[in-house]
């Protein structure tokens, strides 16, 4: 029968805990007799005389405290271990006993509803625990021997190697990496197979990752890493988990610990997060945002308590939070979706930290996605794929997937005052979401609505934003509220989310109760603590939001019936707003809390601001609201992250940003007086897009933005480019790469555009949401896409048309067509990626500037080596030194590898021409013996054909080619290659022959970008690539390759670089050199 503990007094004692313990008989009648004999005589009485079957059931158990001490005054082990939960291993003052092994649980860790926990206490059916249900042949792994003392042992090793440092090394290349991967390919099919293993097959993968990848020191290399994994993969296979953790531990005790950073050490690590493309991470050290976090707090008792508030324990559901299931459980076949190609490709979208067991994003994408192992790499994302079909379909024990589920919290200070709790999610917990979300979007959505606009909806939240904006500046708007709730996430009721999805989103149901049907463990970073998250969304999934937008959609469906027709709402996550007249607002307000708590939504007052449209309406908002506790004003609030209310709040809190902004664009020129390249790529592809959302949302701020274009415009680009740039240049530098430009725009200039784009593309949700018609059915997608089309055409006629205006005020505007060529700017795209070779130093990144805009390179010899007076063109050109034969033979070599890459047959460099008299080939064809094609491949263009392949690079801008319009002058040059090889290879070689055209800026000839395209279309397709990725990468390659080369010759030495007066060093003898030795006392 299942027994339950509960808690009974008497007129003698203090309350003590009656529990159902049958092995603990003995001991519970010992301490009646020794602690209350009074109790035991009134037991044992006539009148009070109890069976001896109701006695087992109802035994008292002592207190923890009451616990047999050993001589240390602690308890003993042996004596906890009976009384603990084995889900949570904290001691059990109430809970449930297991009928199979006697274990006690507490109701949450059972995963039992207060309903069928009040069933169970009191009816005589036995019950028994998720283990119990399918019991388990008998596991050994080494010494280890059952299924419990595995997990147990499982249990402890985790625990450990979630309070351990960062230290893992990447998958090194090789035999061992791949039988790597197939353990771990092996150990989640313990799971998906559905083996005696399954319980314990997570358990061992979030063990057995970290203590394969850890790092023997700090700076070891790949082939010591392959070297220990090797041998920590013997270990594992004969289940010397001892011997591992012993090793790991050594490891640990030698790592140093970090500490706070000095401003030099911030230097360094954005410059290593920039190299590494990592922009997101680098720019947290550039930022002068007064509500941004400081940094994170250690794990004192004091900060562990605050956790511990922000995530409450469980609460009792009330009936009116509960929708009535009707919505037929959804068919699998939906999930077949999730296959191989989705899993890496949500492993490539992933990003960021790891969490408990620091397995960050990086790892497992080099896991998944490893070219290196392939065929190891599909069967792990295959094997994934499974595991994740089976959250979605199967009801799979929270026992099961603890580890998987557990998260890893940051607890962040805040510049205000008081702690922002950072929650990171395990990597593959966040691929196996990512993936089932991406499968379930649009039923997500659906069941959403457009009123929440947290689930995804494209620009939601800046429709709500644009929606609400609108309302409050209609005549007949009295005003705004804007709802705070207190701890939002953490305090949505799990099982009232966890019922009304299962009605409102089928699909989506079983994957979130197999997430949240069991309490998790969040461990504390830095140290070995943890606490439960018992109720809400968990720190660091990537569904919460999916989960949040789902469950309070009956909240906000409930609420709309409170509104009249001139009020509105919409809500982004946990922030709803109501904007309209106040006595409706506040009938809306008092719906809210009542309702709200149900669902787990708690109105915060204190934090809740109603922004009072006019002073005439600010008497009937005091007498509205003035006992509510909400702040009542008639200025203005930020919303969504926007701000809205009177004209001189907006022009305040605008002027804030900026100046903020102005000192992160200060901070960044000074990194670029060093780092010129890191510090472009950090503007353009980072800091530019911190101001673009208040553009896109915020009416009429352009002035506001003029003290941040005067330090763009004074600061940082001479800082960048090494030199002052004029009106006209400023100008040419707003438009975007692809026209000749740099892509750093004039904020004040595009504030307006952006504003009228967003609202033009978000006003058909924008309608919706002022309709107030939830139904996302009504959405016209095609509408937004048409929008989004005509704005983007817009955009490129005005850039043309700029672009032709500069062009025409350029005494040469040959540079800038130059500029604007396909493939000529795509080092400027790039990231300074310094595995790849994409990073340039100071001098060179300003010589590529000045080369691309015809600049006048500084401190070079005003005459060449070969008596010419020297200039940009003539640097290009001069065949002194040899630079004009190392960039082609640099071209040479990286067509080849992609060649090779694309698995052509035969791929030689300098391949010699059959020998031939040449009497029937045309009058201009080379016919010397020794002439030879600078590539020749097999299966380029069409199986078994051999395609011969001569590269040339020419400078635009030579005597011979300046008056050469672009278009023609590569035709030109094709064209010239042909006549001197074309008919040979044909009549001879019985082959094809390609010119591959280069020029000095960057561009390439027709036949060229044909033969990219046609090898960015094999590899894609062998490599299971997309084919703009491989395109890009193709082109940034060869532009890297050839610019390099470039900027060599520009500053390279030519001819004798000694003096004639000046001794050879071989004529030189090192021993007759005069030396006078220093006095030294």
């Amino acid at each position: 029968m299942a027994r339950r503990m509960n808690t009974r007094s008497s007129p003698d004692v203090e309350p003590v805990h009656i529990l159902s313990v049958t092995q603990a008989l003995r001991n519970a009648r010992t301490l009646f007799e020794e602690h209350n004999s009074s109790f035991v005589e009134q037991r044992s009485s006539p009148q009070n005389e109890v069976a001896e079957d109701d006695l087992e059931r109802t035994v008292t158990i002592p207190n923890k405290d009451d616990l047999d001490r050993d001589t240390n005054n602690r308890t003993t082990e042996d004596q906890l271990d009976n009384y603990s939960c084995p889900s949570c291993h904290i001691y059990v003052s109430e809970g449930i006993e297991c009928s199979s092994c006697l274990k006690w649980y507490h109701q949450s860790c059972a995963s039992l509803t207060d309903r069928i926990y009040e069933q169970l206490s009191n009816s005589n059916d036995p019950w028994n625990c998720q283990l119990c249900n399918s019991p388990l042949p008998d596991l050994l792994f080494g010494q280890l021997n059952g299924h419990q003392e595995i997990s147990d042992r499982l249990d402890k090793t985790y625990c450990e190697i979630v309070s351990w440092q960062k230290n893992l090394f990447m998958l090194p290349r090789g035999k061992a990496a791949r039988d790597f991967l197939t353990e771990l390919t092996r150990l989640i099919n313990l799971f998906t197979f559905d083996t005696k293993w399954k319980p314990l097959a997570l358990k061992f993968v979030h063990v057995f990752i970290p203590i394969m990848l850890q790092k023997p020191s700090p700076r070891s290399k790949a082939a010591n890493n392959a070297k220990y994994l090797k041998d920590r993969l013997q270990m594992w296979e004969k289940g010397e988990i001892d011997k591992l953790m012993s090793q790991c531990r050594e490891i640990q005790n030698n790592l140093k610990k970090s500490k706070n950073q000095t401003a030099d050490q911030r230097y360094k690590a954005f410059c290593r997060f920039m190299f590494e493309g990592k922009v997101a991470k680098a720019m947290r050290f550039i930022d002068h945002d007064e509500e941004s976090a400081n940094g994170a707090l250690a794990c004192t008792p004091e900060v562990l308590e605050k956790l511990k508030e922000k995530h409450p324990h469980s609460r009792k559901t009330h009936p009116s939070a509960l929708l009535s299931i009707t919505s037929p459980a959804p068919e699998s076949v939906i999930f077949e979706e999730i296959d191989t190609e989705l899993i890496m490709k949500s492993a490539r979208s992933v990003s960021g930290a790891g969490g408990p067991t620091q397995i960050d994003a990086d790892i497992w994408k080099h896991l998944i996605c490893s070219k290196f192992n392939k065929k190891q790499s599909e069967e792990l994302a295959s094997s994934i794929a499974e595991l994740a079909k089976i959250l979605c379909i199967n009801n799979v024990p929270a026992s099961h997937t603890s580890e998987l589920l557990a998260g890893r919290l940051i607890p962040l200070d805040k510049r205000g005052g008081g702690i922002r709790p950072i929650g990171i999610g395990e990597v593959l917990r966040r691929i196996i979401a990512k993936s089932v979300a991406s499968v379930l979007r649009c039923n997500i959505q659906r069941a959403a609505g457009t009123l929440q606009t947290c689930s995804g909806i494209e620009s939601g939240i800046e429709g709500a934003i644009h929606a609400m904006r609108e309302t409050f500046e209609l005549e007949t708007s009295e005003g705004m509220l804007l709802v705070d709730a207190t701890n939002a996430f953490n305090n949505l009721n799990r099982e009232a989310a966890l019922n009304n999805v299962r009605q409102v989103c089928p699909p989506f149901s079983q994957f979130l109760n197999n997430c949240y049907q069991s309490k998790t463990r969040l461990f504390i970073s830095g140290s070995k603590e943890f606490i439960w998250s018992e109720e809400g969304a968990t720190q660091g999934d990537p569904v919460a939001m999916d989960m949040y937008a789902v469950a309070t959609s009956p909240l906000v469906n409930s609420l709309a019936s409170t509104l009249d027709s001139s009020t509105r709402q919409a809500w982004f996550a946990d922030d709803s707003a109501a904007c309209g007249r106040l006595q409706t607002i506040k009938v809306w307000w008092e719906k809210i809390c009542e309702l709200g708590p149900a669902f787990g939504y708690y109105p915060n007052a204190s934090k809740t601001v109603l922004i009072v449209k006019g002073l005439e309406n600010l008497p009937c908002a005091n007498s509205l609201f003035s006992q509510t506790g909400i702040k009542i004003t008639t200025e203005g609030e930020r919303h969504l992250g926007a701000v809205i209310g009177s004209e001189e709040f907006k022009i305040n809190y605008i002027n804030a940003k900026v100046q903020g902004w102005v000192e992160d664009v200060k901070e960044l020129a000074n990194i670029a007086e060093e780092e010129p390249q890191i510090a472009y790529c950090a503007y353009t592809k980072g800091l530019c897009h911190r101001w673009k959302y208040f553009q896109r949302t915020v009416p009429h701020i352009a002035t506001l933005f003029q003290p941040l274009e005067n330090v763009i415009r004074e600061v940082l680009i001479p800082k960048i480019f090494g030199r002052e740039i004029s009106d006209q240049e400023r100008a040419l530098f707003s438009l975007p790469l692809r026209y000749g430009g740099m892509g750093i725009q004039n904020p004040v200039e595009i504030s307006d555009s952006e504003f009228a784009a967003s609202a033009a593309v978000t006003r058909s949700l924008t309608d919706l949401i002022l309709q107030q018609k939830s139904d996302l059915n009504l959405l016209d997608r095609s509408e937004m896409a048409r929008v989004k089309n005509s704005l983007l055409q817009k955009r490129n006629e005005c850039f043309k048309e700029h672009y032709d205006d500069l062009k025409s005020k350029e005494t040469d505007p040959k540079f800038l067509e130059l500029a604007r060529e396909k493939g000529s700017y795509s080092w400027l795209s790039a990231l300074p990626l310094k595995r790849l070779g994409y990073v340039l130093n100071k001098q060179s990144f300003r010589d590529a500037v000045r080369l691309r805009y015809n600049w006048k390179i500084p401190n070079v010899p005003r005459q060449c080596s070969c008596g010419v007076q020297n200039d940009n063109d003539h640097l290009l050109i001069c065949k002194k030194g040899g630079y004009v034969h190392i960039r082609h033979d640099a071209l040479v070599q990286v067509e080849a590898e992609f060649m090779k890459e694309a698995r052509c047959k035969d791929v030689v460099t300098e391949q010699h021409l059959i020998p031939t008299k040449g009497d029937h080939l045309r009058a201009r064809t080379e016919k010397g013996d020794q002439s030879r094609m600078d590539i020749a491949a097999t299966g380029v263009f069409s199986p078994m054909e051999r395609t011969f392949f001569d590269v040339r690079v020419t400078h635009p801008n030579a005597p011979s080619n300046r008056s050469i319009p672009l278009n023609k002058l590569y035709v030109k040059h094709e064209t010239e290659k042909k006549v001197k090889y074309e008919d040979r290879i044909v009549q001879v070689e019985k082959g094809s022959f390609c010119p591959l055209l280069f020029s000095t800026s960057g561009g390439v000839g027709p036949l060229c970008d044909t033969l990219h395209k046609r090898l960015a279309s094999i590899i894609a397709h062998k490599r299971k690539e997309k084919y703009g990725d491989v395109i890009r990468f193709i082109r940034t390659r060869l532009r890297f390759a050839l610019l390099k080369c470039v900027l060599m010759g520009l500053r390279g030495i030519r001819g004798k670089n000694t003096s004639q007066n000046e001794e050879q060093l071989a004529d030189i003898s090192f021993g007759l050199i005069p030396q006078i030795p220093f006095y030294e006392a």
